[in-house]
Order: C-alpha cells, then sequence, then structure tokens
C-alpha cells in the first residue's frame, strides 16, 4: 500500500513507521486508505475479543474491526542523512508530526493546518488550536476516513480557541457524545500506532510533509 501512493518506509521507530511520500496529496490519501484497508481485513477472534480491537456497528455498518492505528501529517522542512544506502529525515518538523501522531486516537487520522492547505481534499474538520511540546502551536485538522467514527478531543490541554457554538469540551460530536446518544461502545486508546513523513525534494534540506 505504501508503495501505490508513492511512499517510502524511512525507518520503524518502536512500534511506529516512519514513511516518506512525494507530495502532501499522497501522504493524505495513503493515510485514508490505510484505515479503510485495516477495517476490511479479516482478523481472529483472539484479537476482535479485545477491547481495542472489536466489532461495532453504526446500524448496519462495521464502524471498527481489528487494528487501530493512529496516523498524524505535517508538512514542512527537513535535513536529509543517507546511511546505508538509505535516506533519514531529521529537524524541527519531523518532531512537529511526532507530536501530532502523538494526539490522536486509534484509528484516527490528524493533520496539521501546513499539510491541509497544499492538499486537493477539503473534507477536513477542524479541531483546533494545540500547543505540542518543544515544537509550538499548531492548527490540526481530522481526516475522515469511515463513516460513522467520531473521536474525542485529543489527550492534552483544552485548546485556547474554541469555534462558537461548539461544546468547549468536544469541539464537534465525539465518541462519548456518540455513546450518549446509543452509536457506540467507548473502548480503550490503542497502543499501535504509525509515523510517516512526507519529503517533494531530494536536496540536502528538503521541503516536507509528514503522516503518523
Amino acid at each position: 500500500l505504501v508503495s501505490t501512493y508513492r511512499g517510502y518506509e524511512v525507518k520503524t521507530i518502536g512500534d511506529s513507521f516512519m514513511l516518506a511520500f512525494r507530495s502532501p496529496d499522497d501522504a493524505v490519501n495513503f493515510s485514508r486508505a490505510l484505515q479503510r484497508e485495516l477495517l476490511a481485513l479479516s482478523y481472529d477472534e483472539s484479537l476482535t475479543s479485545q477491547p481495542d480491537c472489536s466489532v461495532e456497528l453504526d446500524g448496519e455498518a462495521t464502524v471498527w474491526r481489528g487494528l487501530r492505528v493512529r496516523i498524524g501529517v505535517h508538512t514542512g522542512e527537513a535535513e536529509l542523512e543517507f546511511k546505508n544506502g538509505c535516506v533519514d529525515y531529521f529537524g524541527p518538523d519531523v518532531n512537529v508530526c511526532a507530536r501530532i501522531e502523538a494526539l490522536a486516537h486509534g484509528g484516527q487520522v490528524l493533520v496539521s493546518k501546513e499539510t491541509a492547505s497544499l492538499t486537493s481534499d477539503h473534507s477536513y474538520s477542524p479541531i483546533g488550536d494545540y500547543d505540542l511540546k518543544g515544537v509550538g502551536t499548531h492548527t490540526l485538522y481530522e481526516l475522515p476516513t469511515v463513516e460513522g467514527r467520531a473521536f474525542p478531543p485529543p489527550v492534552t490541554q483544552e485548546p485556547p480557541n474554541v469555534e462558537p457554538g461548539l461544546c468547549s469540551t468536544c469541539l464537534r460530536p465525539c465518541r462519548q457524545c456518540a455513546k450518549n446518544q446509543g452509536r457506540f461502545k467507548v473502548t480503550g486508546i490503542p497502543e499501535l500506532r504509525m509515523h510517516s513523513f512526507l519529503t517533494r525534494a531530494s536536496a540536502s534540506t528538503a521541503q516536507s510533509s509528514s503522516v503518523a
């Protein structure tokens, strides 16, 4: 799936992956496709019997099943380093990508304003402005992937700017709200996650976008 969307696996970091793509659109389209592929896979009952991998329905539609991977996407500048015939990326914007990924819930895709402004996709939902540890305040958006999924706000302090008319806790319909409406059962946050990093140049410093 990574190569289909012109991606490259840079490295693994614990239980995470760092990926690079040719363009922000490639990174965003990969993120959506991955969430749908994970939902469509067949899983052993020993996995789906776990709370974080259980099958959940919204009416007749399957909204959750199996592995729940969290993803963060960002675009910026990165330092390239060649090591043992492979490319690695470093710099503040790589750290921004990792921080965005860390805020996401399993099964969710969070995208920075920088990435959202460079893609042809206009279906993002605004999440708010968040102070990311060590890398400043960033405006985040959620990329819809599977119809019927809803999430609570990122696990951090409440964002300073809340859109009028929205709940100051939820900012938008969240899983807890959905649960209160009888649509979902709330489960824990899974540990499995993904980092990815997208580059659009091959110089010593590359303008890049990141997905996590």
